[in-house]
This record gives C-alpha cells, structure tokens and sequence, in this order.
C-alpha cells in the first residue's frame, strides 16, 4: 500500500490515483454484470413468444409419425366439416360421385387435368 492514514494503516489511495480505484472501471464491475442478468432473465432476442424459459441447449428435431396410405378414399374432419379426397378417377366413379365440379367435397386438381373445373368426366364411347 501506498497511502496510511492518521494512525499508520494502509488505505487505498484517492481515486484514479497510485493504485486506487477508478471512476470507469467500477462503473463497468457493475453495469457489465448487471447487463449479462437482464439479458439472461429477460430473453429479449427470443423468437418463439410461447416459450419464456431459457433455452438449455439443443433439442431433438419433432419427427412426425409415417402416414398410412390406404386403398379407400381419406377423410379428414376440419372445424367440423367432413372432407373426402379421391386417388383416382376409378375411385370418384366406384362411389358414385363422377364427375365432381370446383368446389365439391373430392375435387382436386390432380384429377382434372385438364383444369376445366369438371373432374373425371364421363367416359363417351364412339359410336360405330
């Protein structure tokens, strides 16, 4: 130590001098820690809004299961209204609803192709 006081014991100097500490570096013992906390606590640069807890590490990807591909025709409930979708034009004509119009339950684009909006039209045989 460099500085007694009255009675001979050592003390830091004043500030910024032979030692003692400066104004800056104890601003920045504080004010740097205290950034690292908020950063850390509050999670400003998260992207996922639902999720408030910090991340601790990485996470196994969501892997979804295989889906079931079947011979008859699918139906999926959405807010509930049934929806029946066709494979085939074999499958639209086996149920009884060829052919389907832009709109119907079953129409889809892969079986028009010809994008008339009128899916699996009526097979017409030439006449001999």
């Amino acid at each position: 130590m460099f500085w007694v006081d009255e009675y001979g014991r050592g003390v830091r100097g004043p500030i910024g001098r032979y030692g003692g500490p400066r104004r800056i570096t104890t601003a920045i013992m504080v004010v740097v820690p205290t950034a690292l906390m908020a950063l850390v606590l509050l999670n400003p640069f998260s992207s996922d809004s639902e999720d408030t807890a910090p991340s601790l590490g990485p996470t196994a990807p969501v892997t979804q299961p295989p889906i079931e591909r079947s011979a008859k025709p699918a139906r999926a409930e959405r807010s509930g209204v049934a929806t029946v979708t066709y494979r085939s034009c074999a499958q639209v004509r086996a149920a009884g609803k060829a052919p389907l119009r832009r709109g119907e339950p079953g129409y889809s684009r892969a079986l028009d192709p010809d994008g008339d909006g009128l899916a699996c039209p009526p097979v017409v045989r030439g006449s001999s």
